[in-house]
């Protein structure tokens, strides 16, 4: 067996920006609700090569984001 710093994965499929809302409080129909939102990173092919890298394996992500928006957000926080 070799030392996982020497394994290599390419991962292809997809990115996507998860997006929750979630209402603080009793929700109120026909009127405005105080709500928190939360943008963060998934897709099935990103969250396996994260898991993979977090275990030490080298891991590429190949493949394309969901949608323009979600590619520009990415642009803008992950630092290439």
């Amino acid at each position: 067996m070799t030392d996982s710093s020497e394994n290599r994965v390419l991962v292809i499929g997809a990115s996507a920006l998860d997006v929750v809302g979630r209402v603080e409080g009793e929700l109120r129909p026909g009127t405005s609700n105080p709500a928190r939102i939360r943008a963060s990173f998934g897709g099935v092919a990103r969250n396996v090569a994260e898991n993979l890298a977090r275990l030490g394996v080298k891991a590429l992500l190949g493949g394309s984001l969901a949608c323009f928006m979600a590619a520009a957000i990415a642009g803008i926080l992950v630092p290439v």
